[in-house]
């Protein structure tokens, strides 16, 4: 959520940017979109991911609707896989290759300082005082999947049972970029559609119910895929045409949002059909925010409080358990319709200030390493 520039998405550089005047379409929507480096409403829609998220780990009020806060990560990695790939396939037509050397680094800066710090900072703190618990037991159980980024494959306990979506991530960064390196865009994509529908295929329980549990695993790597074919998509000037069509206006972007507000009321477990048409539209929202700079929702995606969030969200992922249990000493850990906006507020808060001194204090020494692995224009 793992994940900063057009290439992740925690934190977009110039996130306080001014919003750009009203002004008529550009004649050529297609060269004004490869010249865009930023994004504006990137980090409002990382900031929508975030509050989801963090919604879903507070005490549950058990209405379906309320209960759907975990599709912020689906969002988070549509987005991933929208950026890592833009930001590729941009570096190859600028430099006339992808330096895969250049873009672990960053990755490295960017993900790991955080990651293993919060890690290694809760088994030294359960080590240290809470030794010979069940709960010191259970996360050091699971430990090497952690530390391997794996624990998307392994056992879950609750204290740092998010960490799967960031393996997740990491293992999509660990096979895409080589794969477009190496094969090229159009057998890169080839690959990539085989693999998208034979999740399709598992989710669709076509291999009988046994199916479904690989497909469940398997659903958020469909997510990342989304978000590849639509970077893919809008890199060429005819596919970008025929996307700006549809998403280029500026009051396309209710589509998906009305899309999404419906889909989360389906019940029961969202698999087949509705997690396709929630990825669907998850994609569809991420296109109706880029390819237009200007839309009918950029106010509010841009207002200097998500423009904020978006930018620490990758902190507040990997800390707002940390800071949830000081809040759950308070307001306490049962949910219901007056605990759990409470808790949901107070825990926030307590988030956004941790995660905020975290990224001036100790990510933004590492983001400032990244500049000396970027590509120049």
């Amino acid at each position: 959520m793992t994940s900063a520039a057009a290439e992740s998405p925690p934190a977009t550089p110039l996130a306080n940017a001014p919003i750009p005047p009203m002004t008529a379409p550009p004649s050529d929507a297609f060269a004004a979109f490869r010249a865009r480096r930023h994004f504006l409403s990137l980090d409002g829609v990382r900031c929508l991911s975030i509050l989801a998220v963090l919604w879903h780990h507070s005490p549950r009020i058990e209405v379906t609707p309320l209960t759907r806060g975990f599709l912020g990560v689906d969002l988070f990695f549509v987005l991933s896989g929208f950026l890592i790939t833009t930001l590729l396939l941009r570096e190859r037509d600028t430099s006339g290759r992808i330096s895969l050397s250049a873009f672990y680094m960053r990755r490295t800066l960017r993900i790991f300082p955080l990651y293993y710090a919060v890690l290694f900072g809760q088994a030294a703190m359960l080590w240290w005082f809470k030794s010979g618990s069940d709960l010191a037991k259970g996360f050091f159980d699971v430990f090497p999947w952690y530390v391997t980024y794996t624990a998307n494959w392994g056992p879950k306990e609750d204290l740092f049972a998010h960490a799967w979506s960031l393996a997740v991530e990491e293992q999509f960064y660990l096979l895409w970029p080589p794969l477009l390196a190496l094969l090229g865009t159009r057998a890169a994509t080839i690959v990539l559609v085989a693999f998208l529908a034979f999740i399709q295929v598992l989710d669709f329980g076509a291999f009988g119910p046994g199916s479904l549990d690989w497909a469940r695993k398997f659903a958020s790597f469909s997510a990342v895929g989304m978000g590849v074919l639509l970077a893919i998509s809008l890199h060429s000037r005819a596919s970008f045409t025929r996307v700006a069509k549809v998403a280029g206006g500026q009051q396309f972007v209710w589509l998906p949002i009305l899309a999404l507000a419906g889909l989360i009321w389906v019940p029961g477990d969202i698999g087949g059909w509705p997690r396709l048409c929630l990825h669907l539209s998850m994609t569809a929202l991420v296109a109706a925010v880029v390819v237009p700079e200007r839309h009918a929702l950029l106010g509010l995606f841009r207002n200097k409080v998500a423009a904020h969030i978006g930018m620490i969200s990758y902190g507040m992922y990997l800390l707002h358990q940390l800071c949830y249990a000081p809040v759950a000493k308070v307001v306490g850990r049962e949910g219901g319709w007056t605990t759990t906006p409470l808790f949901f507020l107070l825990g926030t808060i307590a988030t956004v200030i941790v995660s905020t001194i975290s990224y001036r204090t100790f990510e933004s020494f590492f983001l400032r390493l990244k500049g000396r692995f970027e590509r120049k224009r």
